[in-house]
Protein backbone atom coordinates (compact mmCIF):
# COMPACT_ATOMS: atom_id res chain seq x y z
CA UNK A 1 0.00 0.00 0.00
CA UNK A 2 1.16 3.52 -0.77
CA UNK A 3 2.10 5.26 2.49
CA UNK A 4 -0.04 8.28 1.66
CA UNK A 5 -3.08 5.99 1.60
CA UNK A 6 -2.47 4.87 5.18
CA UNK A 7 -4.48 6.62 7.91
CA UNK A 8 -2.68 9.88 8.70
CA UNK A 9 -1.98 8.77 12.28
CA UNK A 10 -0.10 5.72 10.93
CA UNK A 11 2.13 7.58 8.48
CA UNK A 12 5.77 7.89 9.69
CA UNK A 13 6.10 11.61 8.97
CA UNK A 14 2.80 12.35 10.72
CA UNK A 15 4.04 10.48 13.81
CA UNK A 16 7.11 12.71 13.88
CA UNK A 17 5.04 15.86 13.47
CA UNK A 18 2.80 14.60 16.27
CA UNK A 19 5.84 14.22 18.59
CA UNK A 20 5.61 10.42 18.44
CA UNK A 21 8.96 9.71 16.81
CA UNK A 22 9.75 7.16 19.52
CA UNK A 23 6.87 5.02 18.23
CA UNK A 24 8.44 4.57 14.80
CA UNK A 25 9.82 1.16 13.94
CA UNK A 26 13.28 0.82 12.44
CA UNK A 27 11.79 0.30 8.99
CA UNK A 28 9.60 3.40 9.39
CA UNK A 29 12.62 5.50 10.34
CA UNK A 30 14.41 4.27 7.23
CA UNK A 31 11.27 5.05 5.21
CA UNK A 32 11.44 8.70 6.26
CA UNK A 33 15.02 8.86 4.96
CA UNK A 34 14.21 6.93 1.77
CA UNK A 35 11.27 9.19 0.99
CA UNK A 36 9.19 7.31 -1.56
CA UNK A 37 8.93 3.74 -2.73
CA UNK A 38 8.83 2.16 -6.15
CA UNK A 39 6.30 0.13 -8.09
CA UNK A 40 4.84 -2.55 -5.83
CA UNK A 41 6.72 -1.59 -2.65
CA UNK A 42 6.45 1.47 -0.44
CA UNK A 43 9.29 3.09 1.50
CA UNK A 44 8.43 1.16 4.69
CA UNK A 45 8.66 -2.12 2.76
CA UNK A 46 12.03 -1.07 1.35
CA UNK A 47 13.26 -0.20 4.84
CA UNK A 48 12.12 -3.62 6.06
CA UNK A 49 13.89 -5.30 3.13
CA UNK A 50 17.15 -3.54 4.02
CA UNK A 51 16.93 -4.56 7.68
CA UNK A 52 16.02 -8.17 6.90
CA UNK A 53 18.64 -8.60 4.17
CA UNK A 54 21.44 -7.47 6.46
CA UNK A 55 20.16 -9.19 9.62
CA UNK A 56 19.17 -6.21 11.72
CA UNK A 57 19.45 -2.45 11.97
CA UNK A 58 22.90 -2.60 13.60
CA UNK A 59 24.48 -4.07 10.48
CA UNK A 60 23.44 -1.28 8.12
CA UNK A 61 26.30 0.80 9.52
CA UNK A 62 28.62 -1.52 7.56
CA UNK A 63 26.90 -1.05 4.21
CA UNK A 64 28.36 0.72 1.21
CA UNK A 65 26.81 2.35 -1.86
CA UNK A 66 26.80 -0.73 -4.18
CA UNK A 67 25.19 -2.93 -1.52
CA UNK A 68 22.40 -0.43 -0.94
CA UNK A 69 21.83 0.19 -4.65
CA UNK A 70 21.37 -3.56 -5.18
CA UNK A 71 18.11 -3.38 -3.19
CA UNK A 72 14.89 -2.86 -5.14
CA UNK A 73 13.72 0.74 -4.86
CA UNK A 74 17.10 2.15 -3.79
CA UNK A 75 18.93 4.37 -6.28
CA UNK A 76 22.15 6.28 -5.72
CA UNK A 77 20.37 9.35 -4.36
CA UNK A 78 18.43 7.35 -1.77
CA UNK A 79 21.50 5.30 -0.87
CA UNK A 80 23.45 8.53 -0.36
CA UNK A 81 20.79 9.79 2.07
CA UNK A 82 20.96 6.56 4.07
CA UNK A 83 24.77 6.65 4.19
CA UNK A 84 24.69 10.31 5.24
CA UNK A 85 22.30 9.48 8.09
CA UNK A 86 24.55 6.61 9.19
CA UNK A 87 27.63 8.84 9.14
CA UNK A 88 25.81 11.57 11.07
CA UNK A 89 24.80 9.04 13.73
CA UNK A 90 28.39 7.80 13.95
CA UNK A 91 29.68 11.35 14.42
CA UNK A 92 27.10 12.11 17.10
CA UNK A 93 28.15 8.98 19.01
CA UNK A 94 31.83 9.87 18.66
CA UNK A 95 31.13 13.40 19.85
CA UNK A 96 29.27 12.07 22.88
CA UNK A 97 32.32 9.98 23.77
CA UNK A 98 34.67 12.97 23.41
CA UNK A 99 32.66 15.56 25.33
CA UNK A 100 33.93 15.58 28.88
CA UNK A 101 37.53 14.73 27.99
CA UNK A 102 40.03 16.64 30.14
CA UNK A 103 42.22 18.88 27.99
CA UNK A 104 44.79 19.76 30.61
CA UNK A 105 47.94 19.81 28.50
CA UNK A 106 48.84 20.86 24.99
CA UNK A 107 49.80 17.47 23.55
CA UNK A 108 46.38 16.12 24.47
CA UNK A 109 44.70 19.06 22.72
CA UNK A 110 46.83 18.43 19.64
CA UNK A 111 45.92 14.73 19.55
CA UNK A 112 42.25 15.59 20.02
CA UNK A 113 42.18 18.21 17.25
CA UNK A 114 44.55 16.86 14.61
CA UNK A 115 42.04 14.28 13.37
CA UNK A 116 39.34 16.92 12.98
CA UNK A 117 41.45 18.81 10.46
CA UNK A 118 42.08 15.79 8.22
CA UNK A 119 40.82 16.55 4.74
CA UNK A 120 40.65 20.30 5.34
CA UNK A 121 41.92 22.30 2.35
CA UNK A 122 41.45 25.65 4.10
CA UNK A 123 42.39 27.07 7.44
CA UNK A 124 39.68 26.93 10.09
CA UNK A 125 39.39 28.14 13.67
CA UNK A 126 37.81 26.03 16.42
CA UNK A 127 36.82 27.31 19.85
CA UNK A 128 36.93 24.78 22.71
CA UNK A 129 34.81 25.61 25.75
CA UNK A 130 36.00 24.09 29.04
CA UNK A 131 34.67 24.07 32.58
CA UNK A 132 36.75 25.02 35.63
CA UNK A 133 38.29 21.54 35.84
CA UNK A 134 39.34 21.79 32.16
CA UNK A 135 36.85 19.22 30.88
CA UNK A 136 35.59 19.90 27.37
CA UNK A 137 31.93 20.94 27.37
CA UNK A 138 31.50 21.68 23.70
CA UNK A 139 33.33 22.95 20.64
CA UNK A 140 32.52 25.27 17.76
CA UNK A 141 34.00 25.78 14.31
CA UNK A 142 34.04 29.56 14.39
CA UNK A 143 35.34 30.47 10.95
CA UNK A 144 37.11 29.26 7.82
CA UNK A 145 39.54 31.06 5.56
CA UNK A 146 41.74 30.31 2.58
CA UNK A 147 44.57 27.84 2.16
CA UNK A 148 47.03 30.16 3.91
CA UNK A 149 45.08 32.53 6.16
CA UNK A 150 42.00 32.85 8.29
CA UNK A 151 39.91 35.90 9.07
CA UNK A 152 38.86 36.23 12.71
CA UNK A 153 36.33 38.84 13.78
CA UNK A 154 37.38 39.37 17.37
CA UNK A 155 34.23 41.20 18.48
CA UNK A 156 32.00 38.39 17.22
CA UNK A 157 34.27 35.79 18.81
CA UNK A 158 34.04 37.50 22.21
CA UNK A 159 30.28 37.84 21.88
CA UNK A 160 29.90 34.11 21.30
CA UNK A 161 32.21 33.24 24.19
CA UNK A 162 30.29 35.50 26.58
CA UNK A 163 27.01 33.99 25.46
CA UNK A 164 28.30 30.48 26.22
CA UNK A 165 28.78 31.24 29.94
CA UNK A 166 32.10 29.35 29.92
CA UNK A 167 35.15 31.32 30.98
CA UNK A 168 37.90 28.83 30.01
CA UNK A 169 38.62 28.89 26.29
CA UNK A 170 41.13 27.29 23.94
CA UNK A 171 41.50 28.44 20.33
CA UNK A 172 42.82 25.99 17.75
CA UNK A 173 43.39 26.59 14.07
CA UNK A 174 45.18 24.64 11.37
CA UNK A 175 47.99 25.32 8.95
CA UNK A 176 48.14 23.10 5.89
CA UNK A 177 51.87 22.45 6.14
CA UNK A 178 53.04 19.44 8.15
CA UNK A 179 55.00 21.48 10.71
CA UNK A 180 53.12 24.73 11.32
CA UNK A 181 54.93 27.97 11.98
CA UNK A 182 52.75 30.79 13.35
CA UNK A 183 52.66 33.94 11.27
CA UNK A 184 53.02 37.48 12.53
CA UNK A 185 49.26 37.84 12.02
CA UNK A 186 48.67 34.77 14.22
CA UNK A 187 50.69 36.42 16.97
CA UNK A 188 48.98 39.78 16.56
CA UNK A 189 45.50 38.26 16.66
CA UNK A 190 46.36 36.13 19.67
CA UNK A 191 47.52 39.19 21.57
CA UNK A 192 44.37 41.14 20.64
CA UNK A 193 42.06 38.28 21.58
CA UNK A 194 43.87 37.70 24.86
CA UNK A 195 43.52 41.38 25.81
CA UNK A 196 39.80 41.36 24.99
CA UNK A 197 39.35 38.16 26.97
CA UNK A 198 41.05 39.64 30.03
CA UNK A 199 38.73 42.64 29.90
CA UNK A 200 35.70 40.33 30.09
CA UNK A 201 37.27 37.93 32.64
CA UNK A 202 37.61 35.18 30.06
CA UNK A 203 40.55 32.85 30.55
CA UNK A 204 42.16 32.23 27.16
CA UNK A 205 44.19 29.15 28.05
CA UNK A 206 45.98 28.90 24.73
CA UNK A 207 45.86 29.42 20.99
CA UNK A 208 47.29 26.39 19.24
CA UNK A 209 48.27 26.10 15.59
CA UNK A 210 47.96 22.51 14.37
CA UNK A 211 49.68 20.87 11.42
CA UNK A 212 49.67 17.31 10.19
CA UNK A 213 52.71 16.31 12.23
CA UNK A 214 53.07 18.97 14.90
CA UNK A 215 51.75 22.04 16.63
CA UNK A 216 52.73 25.43 17.99
CA UNK A 217 51.37 26.84 21.22
CA UNK A 218 50.99 30.62 21.31
CA UNK A 219 51.05 32.12 24.80
CA UNK A 220 51.48 35.88 24.68
CA UNK A 221 54.86 36.34 22.97
CA UNK A 222 56.22 32.89 23.85
CA UNK A 223 55.93 30.14 21.27
CA UNK A 224 56.40 26.48 22.08
CA UNK A 225 56.60 24.24 19.04
CA UNK A 226 56.53 20.44 19.03
CA UNK A 227 56.63 17.78 16.36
Amino acid sequence: MIIKKLPAADQPVFKILDNRIGELSDSELLAVIIGNGTRGVNAIDIGRMIINKFYGIANITKLDLPELCAIKGINKKKASKILAAIELSRRVNNKADQIGIRLDYTEKIFEYMRHKFKGYTREALFVLFLNHSLHLKFEMEFSTGTDNEIIIYVRELIRIILKSNYSNIILVHNHLEKLPVPTSEDLRLTKEIRERCRYFDINLLDHIVVGEQGYCSLMETAIRCRS
